[in-house]
């Protein structure tokens, strides 16, 4: 067997011709000059490659994820950008219906106003006829009512409903405040009574016609009635004539002894 003489190895040139030659001795030498956490680095490039491309992956599929869902919202958005747009114009419409509505309303209220005038103003001349028609009925049953239900010897009308002539009237008022009996403002409150229906005894009768009674028509009688007596020192009885006498004034009427006298 022949040996081979080795090769003197003087230079890195001659390392370098070795190592080329010999292949466990390029791997003797990689081993002796790297280090085993530099040999693993191609390993982790590649790991780390793998772990970049995962999440490029992700993160494109969050995009698209999420452009989805914007695509979502800007249809939703206007949709409803469509249906606010709708609901003005379907307001305005109503409000141009209303504006319409309301103009004719005002001039129907108008109409009604005027045609309100017109009642107004036929009713009080209805109510001036029918008042004073009712109490030129009532005078004339007046008396007989005092001479029937009261008891009066004689009566007469000493001071009438339509407020004329009552010479009668005016010399008891004209007696009473010579007399200091009463006092003018008394006598000017008594002066507004409606009716008085007097009797030759001293009796008197001071009424307030309305056509339906109130407490007001009330405490004028009663307070009238007693102006009265002062006046004359005779009996006076406060009444009321109406046609109406509701509950409440009813009771009133009873309490403070108000004679009624009823006429349709």
């Amino acid at each position: 067997m022949t040996m081979t003489t080795p090769t003197p190895i003087e230079t890195f040139e001659d390392i370098l011709a070795a190592m080329e030659k010999n292949p466990r001795l390029q791997a003797a030498m990689r081993q002796h000059v790297l280090d085993q956490e530099f040999l693993q680095l191609p390993a982790i490039v590649r790991e780390l490659q793998q772990a970049v491309a995962q999440l490029t992956q992700l993160v494109r599929e969050y995009i698209a994820a999420t452009d989805a869902r914007l695509e979502q919202i800007e249809a939703r958005l206007e949709r409803i950008e469509d249906d606010v747009a709708e609901l003005k114009t379907g307001q305005a419409r109503l409000e141009g219906r209303f504006d319409h509505l309301e103009g004719r309303f005002d001039r129907m209220e108008g109409r009604f106003d005027r045609m309100e005038g017109r009642f107004d103003r036929l009713e009080g001349q209805f109510n001036q006829f029918r008042g004073e028609n009712y109490e030129a009925r009532v005078q004339s049953q007046a008396v007989s009512y005092a001479i029937v239900q009261m008891g009066f010897s004689n009566p007469y009308v000493s001071r009438p409903v339509n407020a004329g002539n009552a010479p009668q009237f005016n010399s008891v008022l004209q007696q009473a405040l010579s007399n200091d009996s009463i006092t003018k403002d008394q006598a000017m409150d008594l002066c507004n009574a409606d009716l008085i229906i007097s009797a030759d005894d001293n009796q008197h009768l001071v009424a307030e016609i309305s056509i339906t009674a109130s407490t007001t028509d009330i405490e004028r009688a009663v307070r009238r009635a007693g102006i009265m007596e002062s006046a004359t020192g005779g009996a006076c009885k406060p009444a009321i004539i109406a046609q109406d006498v509701p509950a409440p004034q009813s009771e009133e009427v009873k309490e403070h002894e108000v004679a009624v006298m009823l006429f349709a």
